[in-house]
């Protein structure tokens, strides 16, 4: 009775080493991707109001974001990554000149994750969305 009870303790020793070495390979190997995101906004009809936001979702870490604003580039690292909604950077700018505004993300995805850019543009008769699934990389 002791004999085989110390077997079956080497033999689940043994299946939990491999189990462990089995999902050490997936861990110390991860998926991930850089990811460099970039969309331009053509503004004409001014004043507009521009709202830039950049999301992350599951195993997704956005490093910076680089955005216009009427003074110029302005580049940030500071990212709320426990904001709700995956909403990591959000950011108004007016502008009173017309501007090819551009918002760009880099970032690391790793498998199942996902780095998003949009915007919403507010003009004085109209509003426009961006597509939400026209600037993403990663899942």
């Amino acid at each position: 009775m002791r004999r085989s009870l110390l077997i079956g303790r080497r033999v689940a020793v043994v299946a939990l080493l491999l189990l462990v070495a089995g999902c050490e390979d997936e861990l110390s190997d991860p998926q991930v991707e850089s990811c460099d995101l970039m969309l331009e906004v053509e503004i004409d009809d001014v004043p507009a109001s521009l709202r830039y936001l950049v999301s992350a979702d599951g195993s997704a870490v956005v490093g910076s974001v680089t955005y216009t604003t009427p003074a110029g580039e302005v580049t940030t690292t500071t990212l709320d990554h426990d904001a709700p909604n995956a909403i990591v950077f959000q950011q108004d700018v007016v502008f009173d000149a017309p501007v090819v505004a551009m918002l760009r993300a880099q970032g690391e995805v790793a498998t199942g994750g996902q780095i998003g850019l949009a915007y919403t543009l507010s003009l004085a008769d109209m509003i426009i969305n961006s597509d939400p699934s026209a600037f993403v990389c990663g899942a």
